[in-house]
């Protein structure tokens, strides 16, 4: 699939900071995206490998307020997948403790909030 991204719209920023309580830091630091599928739905793109830096592969949830389904919450939309989600934003190397989440944005809220 090929989406077509823009920097994280002011509606898509505004639900993942009053819903899922990520701060504009994090957003910043993660790279989120704004996304249009071939559809033309509306998605939040969520970096999930990166190359010098910059986010190269996404994973896409649906953007509020559209509706959800089983079949367009979640989409991949390229063949490059990054490893286990989050570890580039451990603040040690290599914890003693690790926490397993559901999802990136569960594991980013952990991460934000120690």
């Amino acid at each position: 699939m090929n989406y077509a991204y823009t920097s994280l719209l002011p509606e898509d920023a505004q639900w993942l900071t009053s819903k899922r309580m990520l701060s504009l830091e994090t957003i910043s630091l993660v790279q989120f995206k704004s996304a249009i599928s071939p559809s033309g739905l509306r998605y939040i793109a969520i970096p999930h490998a990166y190359e010098n830096g910059t986010a190269v592969a996404f994973k896409c949830r649906i953007a509020p307020p559209q509706k959800e389904t089983k079949q367009n919450k979640w989409r991949f939309d390229t063949e490059k997948k990054g490893a286990t989600f989050g570890t580039r934003y451990w603040k040690e190397p290599n914890p003693q403790c690790v926490y397993m989440v559901e999802g990136e944005l569960d594991c980013l809220v952990l991460i934000q909030d120690g």
